[in-house]
């Protein structure tokens, strides 16, 4: 009771303020003009550098955050950044929604063998065991749902970036313009917003295995583009 009124808002806080930067990171680093209707104001530089004076991540680690982009022209770099934006929040999602159901069922398995060796009669089990746990259970599976939801709304995504890609690349569409790109973050800058987070030591745990999938995948794409260098 007491994380749900005095840490949730905080967190909520934090998080939004966590996906407005990385949405003014992220409209910096693609050239595309800042969605002031939806993200807000962009926060003063002064305020990012304090921000990221207390970042404990190594900063070298995450220095190259994006995939080559090879010989493409730079619109359809940015498709292919955001292309791999929505690919890591997919997988990662996924991942963290997989590791919380086990997280529950062994949270299950632990009370039920706790009272076991107790030799707890049913009452004695409900009363000091399964209902004591019952807050941290649904708060687990208000984050499996959570995540789930994320992993599948960032693969519809993943999925419309692809198929434009594809579309451009066989020459069934032009090039990709400005407001389309805009249009694809405004749906990863809301699915960000509107859904949970990924803790960072989750992230780094698979950060080398994703970055490895996506360059392979992505040096596939830029080879079969003609774009590859």
């Amino acid at each position: 009771m007491c994380a749900r009124l005095l840490v949730r808002p905080e967190s909520t806080r934090t998080h939004q303020e966590a996906v407005t930067l990385q949405e003014q990171y992220e409209t910096q680093a693609f050239g595309l003009p800042w969605n002031r209707s939806l993200a807000g104001r962009q926060r003063p530089q002064v305020d990012v550098e304090d921000l990221a004076g207390r970042g404990r991540t190594d900063s070298e680690r995450l220095r190259q955050w994006n995939v080559d982009g090879g010989g493409a022209p730079q619109a359809m770099r940015v498709l292919l950044w955001q292309l791999e934006s929505a690919t890591w929040g997919r997988r990662d999602h996924r991942r963290f929604a997989v590791a919380m159901t086990a997280t529950a069922m062994l949270s299950v398995a632990t009370t039920i063998v706790v009272g076991f060796v107790r030799d707890a009669s049913l009452t004695a089990y409900v009363s000091t065991l399964a209902v004591p746990s019952l807050p941290w259970l649904l708060d687990l599976v208000d984050a499996v749902r959570l995540h789930r939801q994320t992993s599948t709304a960032r693969e519809r995504i993943e999925d419309d970036l692809n198929g434009l890609w594809l579309a451009i690349v066989s020459g069934a569409e032009p090039c990709v313009t400005t407001d389309v790109l805009r249009a694809n973050q405004d749906r990863l800058y809301a699915n960000r917003l509107a859904f949970g987070r990924v803790p960072e030591w989750f992230y780094l745990c698979y950060r080398d295995r994703n970055e490895r999938a996506f360059s392979a995948a992505s040096r596939q794409m830029l080879e079969q583009a003609g774009w590859a260098e």
